[in-house]
């Protein structure tokens, strides 16, 4: 799933998407279509996701009458907490609808709704993993999701989501291979602070982490490689151009002579160190005032 091109190849074009009810919201403005569909992570990584959870539900969210051409989209994932349709429905898809002439497609997140284990307590997951569980089925299922609506005619399309739903959002959207608006609001690219630092800090179990850490070294050498391994040559490249770089060798901003010699700098130390090829858009000293 790390590659673009070989993460694409393991939806099939024509996956399977059933359609369950077809109806009219209480106003009889809107319709409202009712979908599943097995996640494709569960296809290829059986006994990952609970039984309960490896059907993706969805509900559309569609005017009784189009009055243009196109049939514009977007892609709902869901935010920290946010179980079922309702909330995403009322308070953005139909607003959308309303005034914009563009439609929902909600998409329950894995854990949440009609997806979670009954064990679990509300929004709090049982194990770690399950995060990276979630992300790597949205990624799967986001995919699915857009093959279907072109299948189907509607476009152009976008993905949209608030908080963990637009971090879920930009990981499926990045992952589709081709141009699509890209929505996500009140995210950024790592959740690691919220809850090694912020709100989620105090909800987890740190010291059940630490010990099941250490009683097993396989989780040790794991995590070892991954996060300080000194053998991987672009980790340790960053590590010694940190300690290496100077202050004063900066580039003054507006001065495009120092903007040069920065960038030539940062390439001869890669060069030096057959580092190069780590970078391969780096070709222009607009790089480095950016």
């Amino acid at each position: 799933m790390n590659s673009r091109e070989s993460c694409l190849k393991l939806v099939d074009p024509d996956y399977h998407i059933s359609i369950d009810k077809i109806q009219l919201d209480e106003t009889g403005e809107f319709k409202l279509v009712d979908g599943h569909f097995k996640s494709p992570f569960a296809v290829h990584q059986p006994g990952l996701l609970p039984k309960v959870a490896e059907n993706a539900y969805f509900q559309l969210v569609l005017p009784v009458e189009w009055k243009g051409a196109d049939r514009p989209v977007c892609v709902q994932m869901a935010g920290t907490g946010d179980h079922n349709f309702w909330r995403r429905r009322h308070f953005l898809a139909k607003p959308l609808l309303k005034d914009h002439g563009i439609a929902s497609l909600i998409l329950e997140n894995p854990f949440y709704g009609l997806r979670k284990p009954e064990e679990q307590y509300r929004s709090s997951l049982l194990n770690v993993s399950d995060i990276f569980v979630m992300g790597g089925s949205l990624i799967l299922e986001g995919i699915a999701i857009l093959q279907w609506l072109e299948k189907e005619g509607y476009g152009p399309n976008l993905m949209h989501g608030i908080s963990m739903g637009g971090h879920m959002a930009s990981l499926a959207a990045i992952t589709w291979g081709k141009p699509i608006p890209l929505v996500p609001c009140l995210s950024w690219s790592t959740a690691s602070g919220v809850f090694t630092q912020g709100v989620m800090s105090g909800a987890i179990d740190w010291k059940s982490l630490e010990n099941q850490f250490y009683s097993n070294n396989v989780y040790k050498d794991e995590f070892y490689r991954m996060v300080w391994s000194d053998s991987d040559e672009a980790y340790q490249a960053g590590k010694d151009f940190v300690t290496q770089f100077k202050v004063e060798d900066a580039p003054v901003k507006g001065d495009e002579q120092e903007k040069n010699s920065a960038f030539q700098g940062l390439t001869n130390f890669l060069r030096e160190r057959g580092l190069l090829k780590i970078l391969p858009t780096l070709n222009s000293p607009e790089m480095i005032a950016s």
